[in-house]
């Protein structure tokens, strides 16, 4: 039986939800690192991308910048290679445009541009293209390159295979195949691995602070703390650039995707459904039923994650994610469902991440 516990807050306080069965975890807090001055040799000549002009971008600057984050402890095997496949239309729909440029197309984003480049919180890093946990922002550090820095990724998450010219090593995404960047080795960072995973922002997904996942896979079990409310909100064009159109239609205008159509209506593998737009989870999958609605049906969902509001005529209680609002679909009681609550959340598919319990 293997287990696997993330754990990114510096003061772990949780409420523990059992599924399938009950196991104990002692969540241990951060590490407290010390700050340490980066000085860049002039021979590291594969800080930028071997396109780039050395006129086309600022040069790098020395840094000062404690670690931040907390502890990995893993017991477990690396996530299934190649899990997570879809065909090529499949990703479209589901990513904004940008991203399949860079996940499925390999490109690359403008250096000093993405969101994460300058970020330092507490948290964890996962693949924005099948929300697999990638990096600890203990192991994010500020190499000055323009893009974001990993000494190190969590145990099995990350494959590396070398260019075909053999003087790059590109980084992907175990589970699904998604281009992150490429590691660098040997230029002289005061790092426990003397390495630089330079990733793009826009390959990954950042879940902030105070969130600890348990995952097991002979059993469903779940520490998770509650969201703060609104936590994660954005503009209108910045939710445009990381959402793909569909996302943006339902998750942001409160849309609804065709009956039957949705990727989640009939999936009822183990895991974990998290919010698309911010990526916090919502619902496990011990909770899913076949209502026959032609949506995804869940009669509870984790503890604090979702909110509930009824609309403005009183006929219907509209469900958001409780961190960033997202529109996921609405909430019916007393329909006669033989579920231990008699409640069926009905929920988009598009509004959706599934994480599978083999790629956790």
């Amino acid at each position: 039986m293997a287990l696997n516990v993330i754990s990114s807050s510096s003061s772990a306080t949780c409420s523990m939800m059992t599924f399938a069965s009950t196991i104990k975890a002692l969540v241990t807090p951060s590490l407290s690192l010390r700050t340490t001055r980066f000085t860049l040799s002039p021979s590291n000549h594969n800080l930028l991308p071997l396109s780039a002009s050395p006129s086309s971008f600022p040069p790098l600057r020395l840094c000062k910048r404690s670690f931040h984050g907390g502890r990995v402890k893993s017991m477990a095997s690396s996530p299934a290679p190649g899990s997570v496949n879809k065909p090529e239309e499949e990703w479209r729909a589901i990513l904004s445009p940008e991203q399949f440029r860079i996940l499925r197309q390999k490109g690359t984003e403008y250096p000093g541009t993405g969101e994460y480049n300058k970020l330092f919180e507490d948290g964890i890093y996962s693949c924005a293209g099948c929300g697999t946990p990638l990096y600890k922002s203990a192991t994010k550090f500020d190499s000055g390159c323009g893009w974001p820095a990993f000494f190190d990724g969590l145990p099995g998450a990350i494959n590396r295979t070398p260019d075909p010219d053999g003087r790059r090593i590109e980084i992907t995404c175990a589970a699904c195949g998604g281009h992150l960047g490429h590691v660098f080795k040997g230029e002289g960072f005061p790092t426990p691995t003397d390495e630089r995973h330079c990733v793009n922002s826009i390959s990954l997904k950042f879940a902030p602070g105070n969130s600890t996942f348990i995952f097991l896979n002979m059993a469903t079990t779940a520490t998770l703390t509650t969201p703060s409310i609104g936590s994660s909100q954005k503009h209108d064009d910045e939710w445009r650039a990381v959402l793909s159109p569909e996302q943006f239609r339902v998750l942001r205008e409160k849309g609804t995707e065709e009956r039957f159509k949705g990727e989640y209506t009939k999936l009822f593998e183990e895991g974990t459904y998290s919010c698309a737009g911010c990526a916090t989870p919502l619902y496990k999958s011990t909770t899913k039923f076949d209502s026959g609605c032609g949506w995804p049906a869940f009669f509870d969902a984790i503890p604090g994650a979702i909110k509930q509001t009824p609309e403005a005529d009183g006929r219907r209680v509209e469900i958001t994610c409780a961190k960033c609002d997202g529109h996921l679909g609405h909430v019916f009681k007393g329909e006669g469902f033989a579920t231990p609550k008699d409640e069926r959340h009905c929920v988009n598919s598009v509004s959706l991440k599934f994480s599978s319990e083999t790629s956790s």
